[in-house]
């Protein structure tokens, strides 16, 4: 008997895993980048360490807050009546 409330749930979570990402790689990126460890920027090119892979990491995970501010800035421009949420 399934009453829709697990599907909910597992909802609710995915959506704060999706607005977890890009943060927790920025920070990864910062202690990376910032630590004296052979996987740190320093060690050789900015492109070929650690810090820059976390970094595009969260540039890939941004869609999620993008979305979140095109929805918010569409409600304070009134448009949310002429352009439907889903594109």
């Amino acid at each position: 008997m399934n009453n829709g409330h697990e599907g909910r749930s597992a909802s609710s979570v995915a959506g704060i895993l999706a607005f977890a990402a890009t943060p927790v790689c920025i920070m990864m990126a910062l202690v990376i980048g910032l630590s004296d460890s052979p996987h740190s920027m320093h060690d050789s090119s900015w492109w070929t360490g650690m810090a820059a892979m976390y970094v595009l990491m969260g540039m890939l995970h941004l869609a999620p807050w993008l979305d979140w501010l095109l929805r918010r800035w569409r409600r304070g421009a009134g448009m949310n009546q002429s352009i439907p949420d889903e594109f």
